[in-house]
């Protein structure tokens, strides 16, 4: 048995966590796979970030639920990094986009699962038929 890498929320030693440049740098190391964590937008939208709050990755006291993706994605995930890059906040649709052409698998973690007006699961298994990688889909959660 083969001993498997997973790089997760992507190669986050050497770019911001969960963001398409710690992506691209866990595929370029050579990850087997790569743990993310998705929330929703308030308008609906999957977007990968851990923490609910902002504070931490963007430096901004607001909660993901309670903006838009327009307004997230004016946001620099990348503050704590000491580089000059602005990291945007990925929708789950640009992650997978990236990764399709991959041999990648996935580890979805669902934040926040419970909300009744919000089916995650059944919205991330859609993105992962329309870029055909239910095969390497994980859908987790705590």
């Amino acid at each position: 048995m083969r001993t498997e890498i997973w790089a997760h929320r992507g190669a986050s030693l050497h770019a911001p966590e969960n963001t398409l440049s710690a992506f691209e740098e866990a595929v370029r190391l050579g990850a087997d796979g790569i743990e993310l964590d998705v929330q929703r937008s308030s308008d609906n939208h999957l977007v990968v970030t851990h923490d609910a709050s902002l504070e931490r990755t963007a430096g901004v006291q607001s909660q993901v639920s309670q903006m838009t993706l327009q307004a997230l994605k004016k946001l620099n995930m990348g503050i704590a990094k000491a580089d000059s890059t602005v990291h945007a906040i990925p929708t789950l649709s640009e992650v997978f986009q990236l990764l399709r052409p991959t041999a990648l698998k996935v580890n979805v973690e669902l934040k926040d699962p419970t909300d009744l007006n919000f089916d995650m699961a059944a919205a991330v298994l859609k993105l992962a038929c329309d870029y055909q990688m239910t095969d390497r889909i994980i859908l987790s959660s705590f």
